[in-house]
């Protein structure tokens, strides 16, 4: 513990303070990850399968297999087998997805499509 003359505060040295964590909704919690699971990546599609529709699952498996790299809206939807629901499907299962795994997660990159990060 340091402390601060100014102020008279007691503050822990940065080396001690937790790291940050991610909240899962409470519908997750059957699934039992660990907390290194869910600060070092996000989790496997078969864990939320019962938590999404089908079509948001592939979208889903589709990111996560890609985790890491940029996927356009049409490679999206055609590795997800929805190519044929409109144009616009996969901007629509993007709102579950990122209510479900945390918005910080899927990075959307203008004019080229989303990315799932760890």
């Amino acid at each position: 513990m340091t402390h601060d003359v100014k102020h008279g505060v007691h503050t822990p040295p940065t080396s001690v303070l937790p790291r940050p964590t991610t909240i899962v909704p409470m519908s997750l919690a059957d699934t039992s990850p660990t907390l290194d699971d869910l600060v070092t990546r996000p989790p496997h599609p078969d864990a939320l399968a019962s938590h999404l529709g089908p079509a948001t699952t592939a979208v889903y498996r589709t990111l996560y297999d890609r985790m890491g790299r940029v996927v356009s809206r049409s490679e999206l939807a055609r590795a997800a087998g929805i190519a044929d629901l409109g144009p616009r499907r996969c901007d629509a299962l993007m709102v579950d997805i990122r209510r479900i795994v945390g918005a910080e997660r899927v990075v959307t990159v203008r004019r080229r499509g989303w990315m799932l990060t760890r």
